[in-house]
């Protein structure tokens, strides 16, 4: 169970790390130039701009650097998705929390380079540093992915396949930013009608939320939700049901 639960720990920690530009060095790139450790494959990670409609190749940015990274029938794909509001608060605490995040990573890298250290073997392809089972390496979080799953925009975080050029890819990552589901509103309660409450915001904005039984409903300092209060609603885009109402008097 304690393992399982670091491989959980570590898988989130990358790709989190990924999305706030915090180099890993068992991984990551550094200032856009790719990792190089002395034995196993170095790591790029950046964000697609171009995808080859003959699937033979991708290009990400990373750092300063366009890298174009071939790829061929070995290689492995995963994909992850992080919601557009967990990425920019994981992304804000990561960047606080750098230093100490960049103190502990010497020690993950050596842990991952020791568990993925291959075997100096006879079926080890020794011409293009690939392994003859690419399985056989740790593999990256996220579940199973195809080419196809790549979008220009997507994060993406590569273990290339060393001394190839262009870098080969062995592994791919391809971490997908979800846009949430729900906005939210501050301003003024304008009409009450029913469970449809009517917040008038910043520029005379309106949105009307509905709440239902589901809706966590906070009233400080007013007996109830009441027109004229200062209101802050978190409802969702389509259905305008509110998820959160926050009120108190103006």
């Amino acid at each position: 169970m304690k393992k399982k639960l670091l491989i959980v720990a570590t898988s989130v920690t990358l790709i989190i790390g990924m999305l706030a530009g915090v180099a890993f060095p068992a991984f990551a790139a550094q200032d856009g130039q790719e990792n190089q450790p002395k034995k196993g494959p170095r790591a790029i990670n950046g964000q697609v701009t171009e995808i080859d409609g003959g699937k033979t190749f991708f290009v990400v940015k990373s750092g300063q650097k366009d890298i174009k990274i071939a790829v061929d029938g070995n290689t492995q794909y995963f994909k992850a998705s992080v919601p557009q509001k967990a990425a920019a608060a994981i992304k804000e605490r990561i960047q606080k929390a750098k230093p100490q995040i960049q103190k502990v990573a010497p020690g993950l890298k050596q842990r991952l380079i020791n568990k993925g250290k291959p075997a100096n073997t006879p079926g080890q392809d020794q011409s293009q540093g690939r392994q003859a089972n690419p399985a056989s390496a740790p593999r990256l979080p996220g579940e199973p992915a195809t080419f196809e799953d790549i979008a220009v925009g997507d994060r993406m975080m590569v273990r290339v396949v060393a001394g190839t050029d262009p870098p080969l890819a062995q592994q791919v990552l391809i971490v997908k930013v979800t846009p949430s589901p729900y906005a939210q509103i501050t301003g003024t309660i304008s009409v009450i009608n029913g469970n449809d409450v009517t917040i008038t915001g910043k520029d005379n904005a309106t949105v009307t939320v509905t709440v239902d039984p589901d809706t966590n409903v906070v009233i400080k300092g007013a007996l109830s939700v009441q027109a004229e209060q200062t209101a802050h609603a978190v409802y969702h885009k389509d259905t305008k049901i509110a998820k959160l109402l926050r009120v108190k008097p103006a």
